[in-house]
């Protein structure tokens, strides 16, 4: 390439298009749900929480059981509880069985 010649191209300048500006918006965001997604939500929730308690009831046994093998094999206690942080700042609880030793944090 010669000193004097350009790599880039001209820009081109375009109108545009007719009627791409007063273009319907992609999604409506409405302040209020409609009713038909009211009653979605509603039966979802009707249906999520007897699943929530079969399987609940199905994994029980299978945590008491993990529940006294960690309190045989080790000291303290078996149910770890720490506090997050969650949605918009709250703080909640989660309730965790311990896999590790009591306060390896200081190890």
């Amino acid at each position: 390439m010669s000193a004097g010649t350009s790599t880039k191209l001209p820009r081109r300048r375009t109108a545009p298009k007719p009627g791409l500006t007063m273009r319907k918006p992609m999604i409506a965001v409405c302040p209020q749900p409609s009713p038909e997604l009211r009653r979605r939500e509603f039966l979802k929730t009707l249906a999520e929480y007897p699943a929530a308690l079969v399987l609940f009831a199905l994994a029980l046994p299978v945590m008491l059981s993990a529940i006294g093998l960690i309190r045989a094999t080790s000291r303290g206690p078996a149910i770890y509880s720490q506090t997050r942080v969650g949605r918009n700042g709250r703080p909640f609880t989660i309730y965790k069985l311990r896999t590790m030793y009591q306060d390896c944090e200081s190890l």
